[in-house]
């Protein structure tokens, strides 16, 4: 049995490996990943066979590994998923050790002590006001669950169910039609809704959610950028980070586009979540959807934290005739559509969204 040791840093993307406790020599491929990300390096790509495969090369054996992995609990979970996917293919047995102690709770509180010792530190210009406001910033810093789908997918009544309120036009002639940003704020008592137009004029400031209000400002999308909605959505705790649901407007116009492909292309923050009926897979609407995410998986360098930020929700399942096509059936041909554009191993979950 061979010894492997992989030492992993997220935040200064190194990463040190040994094998039988010596260093691996600068002249081995697996020299070459020592600044590049995990997700990079564990799986292949165009110029690179993936470390598994270069391991094998480098011990010329298939003899079981025990691999001891030094970093983050999140990068042993994407080594975890890169054994599996190709370590059988090269090695009689992989045994996985995690050596993992990183605690994201413990790690902020360090970073909160050390700021403060800044207040008594001898350099002025960190104990501004603009410092300090932009620390807190950071730390209260928005996580997005971007929500796209093509028309009529059932995406608003979806939302409805996650908020347990009716808040959102859910009719067959209605249709998101501006950008709804819905933050949750633990323990507020109330759905409330601010908004401006592009001038600046208030529409409404802080004012009690309502599907009436609601379906007043989307019937004058043209003349304002978003909606802010705020209150406690059930069963999400706050405590770590600052929820936001992106309800994107539903059509085919230029800026509902723009919309989508950011939501799609940005990796820094968030996720993705795509909702659709089992009658949308294989369209064209799906599918010009589907091909950009799939582009973006392809093209990113996060390897599966970039697959993981994707979810696509299947949607109006209570609608499906059993005796005609059982929930299997649906799921294969989802993930065959899905296949078809590129996307494998899809989170994929089915639903019936009803308030």
């Amino acid at each position: 049995m061979k010894t492997i040791y992989i030492k992993y840093n997220p935040y200064t993307v190194e990463t040190e490996i040994r094998i039988e406790g010596k260093p691996v020599d600068k002249k081995s491929s697996l020299y070459s990943i020592r600044n590049k990300r995990l997700q990079k390096w564990i799986e292949p790509s165009k110029n690179w066979r993936g470390f598994y495969q270069e391991l094998y090369k480098e011990l010329n054996s298939s003899e079981k590994l025990e691999i001891t992995f030094q970093g983050t609990e999140l990068d042993f979970e994407d080594l975890q998923y890169g054994t599996k996917k190709y370590g059988k293919e090269h090695f009689a047995d992989i045994e996985l050790k995690s050596n993992c102690k990183d605690n994201q709770d413990d790690r902020l509180e360090k970073i909160k002590e050390e700021f403060e010792k800044l207040k008594y530190g001898p350099i002025e210009e960190l104990k501004t006001e603009q410092i300090k406001k932009a620390f807190e910033t950071t730390l209260s810093s928005e996580f997005e669950v971007v929500i796209v789908a093509p028309q009529s997918s059932g995406k608003s009544t979806l939302i409805n169910a996650i908020l347990g309120r009716a808040l959102l036009p859910v009719s067959t002639m209605a249709k998101t039609a501006t950008l709804s940003r819905i933050k949750d704020v633990d323990g507020s008592e109330q759905f409330l809704v601010s908004c401006k137009d592009i001038n600046g004029k208030v529409l409404a400031d802080q004012e009690i959610a309502s599907l009436k209000l609601l379906e007043e400002l989307n019937s004058r999308a043209e003349d304002i950028e978003y909606i802010d909605i705020t209150g406690d959505i059930p069963n999400i705790p706050s405590k770590h980070m600052n929820l936001v649901f992106v309800d994107t407007p539903g059509g085919n116009n230029q800026d509902y586009k723009e919309i989508m492909e950011k939501a799609i292309q940005r990796e820094d923050k968030g996720m993705l979540l795509y909702v659709f009926d089992p009658t949308q897979i294989g369209t064209i609407d799906s599918d010009t959807i589907l091909k950009k995410i799939a582009d973006t998986i392809q093209n990113s360098d996060k390897g599966k934290q970039s697959n993981d930020r994707f979810i696509f929700v299947c949607n109006k399942m209570d609608g499906q005739d059993l005796q005609e096509r059982s929930y299997e059936d649906v799921i294969d041909n989802v993930k065959r559509q899905l296949s078809k554009q590129g996307i494998e191993n899809p989170n994929l979950f089915l639903v019936s969204a009803q308030v």
